[in-house]
């Protein structure tokens, strides 16, 4: 990891040393780092302390994380770290907020995406007994299940689930949107595993990001397709929405369907000019092509598209509200939480805030 000066004049490694008894990051060197800076993070942070903060970060998050303990108690990011198994050197100790702010986000991603086994589920009988001990279970489901149904997996960073290439040339989605179209599946022993729990009254909700509406169609009533569905389909141009089947015809004989109350492609008018003299003797290249017809786009600007998020898109309101109604947020975001009497918490205040802006608020 490289990282630019704050003068700009070179990258320089950040110069970390792990905490004896923690484990050290992957690929990190060891650095130099002055002896009261180790003894300092030996003795900052007790393991009951330490237990709370990684707590506090999977069950709240980053963005509750830094507010409470980088905005409101107003605890220097280097000690912070030492929470985390990291030790700053005195160079990096003197980056500015924006910087620090940076450390402590790649150490809270470390630690979310390691994930602790619990030591007590061992057997599939152990996870028999817990599904049964359990009244409020969530369900996270992906293409693995409906892979199994014979769907094929298209989406893919790279692939042709790209919104931006989606309208340049939306003919290609629909080329093969038939092959993925719900209609042609039908749920797996997977899926009617999901509904049992729901028939048990156990199941708090299944989030999914299948876009098939399988876990539907075998019944599933608490159920929420992150990614949307075939189940609606929008304008892209006036917005319109409209039952997915009103294009389930175009979609199952590889035609882009047309939004019906947007316009029609209109030829671009050409202004009339008046004529010039034609030169003489003139190559094909130096000939005028005024004359020439101006391109006439393939395609009109209402083009209906299932509302499935693509790559490019933004999630659904609906997957914000599900998530505050699963699970309320006990330390809600509110601006008065953001000030700091500390002046030497007020760069640090205006960094968090611009990169840790809930969504309903830039909303």
């Amino acid at each position: 990891m490289g990282l630019e000066d704050d003068d700009g004049d070179e990258d320089i490694d950040p110069c970390v040393e792990p905490i004896e008894g923690q484990d050290s990051p992957a690929g990190d060197e060891a650095f130099d780092v002055d002896r009261e800076y180790l003894q300092e993070a030996k003795t900052t942070w007790s393991k009951a302390e330490v237990k709370q903060l990684m707590t506090d970060l999977k069950e709240h998050g980053r963005g509750y994380f830094i507010n409470e303990y980088v905005v409101k108690r107003a605890i220097p990011i280097p000690r912070l770290l030492y929470a985390f198994g990291i030790c700053l050197c005195k160079q990096l100790r003197q980056k500015r907020p924006k910087t620090l702010l940076y450390f402590l986000e790649v150490a809270m991603t470390r630690e979310l995406e390691s994930r602790e086994k619990l030591p007590m589920y061992n057997t599939i009988d152990d996870a028999v007994d817990l599904i049964r001990k359990s009244k409020r279970i969530v369900i996270l489901t992906g293409a693995g299940i409906s892979v199994s149904c014979g769907i094929p997996d298209f989406r893919s960073r790279d692939g042709l689930f790209d919104i931006h290439y989606f309208k340049e040339n939306p003919a290609v989605f629909y080329s093969f949107a038939s092959q993925i179209y719900p209609s042609n599946f039908i749920p797996s022993p997977c899926h009617r595993f999901i509904k049992l729990i729901e028939d048990k009254g156990k199941l708090l909700r299944n989030y999914t990001q299948n876009i098939d509406t399988l876990e539907t169609r075998a019944g599933v009533q608490r159920v929420l397709q992150c990614h949307g569905s075939f189940a609606t389909a929008s304008c892209i141009n006036c917005h319109t929405r409209h039952p997915g089947n009103a294009i389930e015809d175009d979609i199952m004989n590889h035609r882009v369907p047309l939004c019906k109350g947007c316009p029609p492609i209109q030829p671009p008018t050409k202004p009339k000019a008046k004529k010039k003299p034609k030169k003489k003797n003139l190559s094909v290249w130096e000939q005028d092509d005024d004359d020439d017809e101006p391109d006439i786009p393939a395609y009109p600007p209402g083009i209906m598209k299932p509302d499935i998020t693509f790559f490019g898109e933004k999630l659904s309101n609906e997957f914000d509200k599900a998530l505050i109604e699963d699970r309320p947020l006990r330390y809600p975001y509110t601006p008065s939480t953001l000030g700091s009497t500390n002046p030497d918490q007020q760069d640090t205040n205006k960094a968090y805030q611009s990169r840790y802006r809930p969504s309903w608020q830039c909303r």
